[in-house]
């Protein structure tokens, strides 16, 4: 019931508003199995008429609960609130996966015009409301231009490399990625590192080239930052500001005083004692950790302070002498198909009796997605199904 307060607002103009009613699947519930939604016929189109639609009968849902004349029961109240919004939900939920998984400008588009009408609030006196719901509409917008322009920064910054000698200490399954990278950014001829969305990057950890290694590393660590059109600083300011003044709107101190609330921590002394706790001996073990790998620089004479853009390189290099633990050997037993059905399946088997089967009855919104039913085999009669994306793609939307 997380839009009932803002559903009012959908008198505002549709992101999209030409799609033909009668041909928008999302309309009704999908008669695939366990309701899969029908992918081969949802476009992108279909999403913004279907939401407004959705929240327009759930308003109406919620008032004939609201202006019942009948004695409140618990059915009469609760479980009929939950049984508002299927439509809204039913749409809201394709949307965010694809969004998620597939996204692309028209998707984008839709999420950041949609976003202001999606953001909840609770009751509050009028002036406060008001006020509440600019804060959350604002927040909203923020949160969708940071998730956009952290995917679009990421997707912006590849590292393109001219020599295969400087790649020496990848493997072959690698190098053969990043010949892929550049043949899909049609920079053929090269070879491109494209970021994950996190700060440390795996090739560091294989990438034997120490100034390639810190090129990779600052490139990551400036993404969203550079003052172009992908910075996030201004977002994030803005969003601290927006934090602020709903916390004290709601009668909180600050915002960690409101989130952690409802948490097992329960307030901000008790998250901050945590925190001192952890952080000397986390230092200190850091500190150890540097000075291991510094040893292993000075045998080898290499004639630097351990940076940032080292620490993958090097831990492999301390494990390997201490434990004569190789992780390059693991990375064959590591290939996506390996690790889902040799070992997440094949495990789900051997402990909950799970059996596995893909299936391709189904439609699904990407190439490598995969549908797959599941069936406990001791009884043989609960079944469900499950999407699988693979592998992560450059237009999968980063959640902030």
């Amino acid at each position: 019931m997380t839009h009932i307060a803002a559903i009012s607002v959908i008198g505002q103009t549709s992101p999209v508003q030409n799609s033909n009613v009668e041909d928008n699947p999302l309309l009704t519930e999908s008669s695939l199995p366990y309701h899969v939604p029908p992918f081969d016929r949802i476009k992108d189109q279909h999403f913004a008429p279907a939401m407004e639609k959705g929240m327009r009968e759930e308003l109406k849902e919620v008032e004939v609960v609201a202006n019942s004349s009948e004695k409140p029961t618990f059915e009469s109240t609760i479980v009929a609130l939950e049984r508002t919004g299927r439509l809204l939900d039913r749409a809201e939920r394709t949307f965010d996966n694809l969004n998620a998984c597939n996204t692309n400008p028209t998707l984008q588009k839709i999420e950041t015009e949609m976003a202001p009408k999606l953001a909840a609030h609770p009751k509050l006196s009028d002036p406060d409301k008001e006020k509440l719901k600019k804060i959350n509409s604002e927040r909203a917008t923020l949160q969708t231009q940071f998730e956009q322009n952290v995917l679009k920064e990421k997707n912006a910054s590849s590292v393109v490399v001219d020599r295969k000698e400087d790649l020496t200490g990848l493997s072959d399954n690698q190098m053969a990625s990043l010949i892929n990278a550049a043949k899909a950014e049609h920079k053929e001829g090269k070879f491109v590192i494209q970021l994950q969305n996190t700060t440390g990057q795996p090739l560091l950890g294989s990438l034997q080239n120490r100034p390639l290694r810190e090129r990779v590393m600052q490139t990551s660590l400036a993404r969203n930052s550079k003052d172009g059109e992908f910075d996030t600083r201004n977002i994030g300011i803005r969003t601290a500001r927006l934090r602020a003044e709903k916390a004290k709107l709601l009668g909180y101190s600050n915002w960690a005083a409101y989130q952690l609330e409802d948490q097992t921590a329960h307030d901000v002394p008790t998250i901050n004692k945590l925190l001192a706790d952890l952080a000397p001996p986390a230092v200190a073990n850091a500190k150890r950790e540097a000075a291991d790998m510094q040893k292993i620089v000075d045998q080898e004479k290499a004639g630097f302070q351990v940076a940032s853009w080292d620490w993958d390189f090097y831990s492999e290099k301390v494990r390997k002498a201490r434990y004569a633990f190789d992780e390059s050997e693991l990375r064959p037993y590591y290939e996506l198909n390996h690790v889902i059905i040799d070992g997440v399946f094949f495990a789900a088997g051997k402990l909950y009796g799970l059996t596995f089967k893909e299936r391709h009855d189904i439609p699904v919104y990407q190439r490598t997605c995969a549908y797959s039913k599941f069936t406990i085999a001791m009884a043989n009669r609960w079944r469900c199904s499950s999407a699988i994306t693979m592998p992560a793609r450059q237009n999968a939307a980063a959640r902030g």
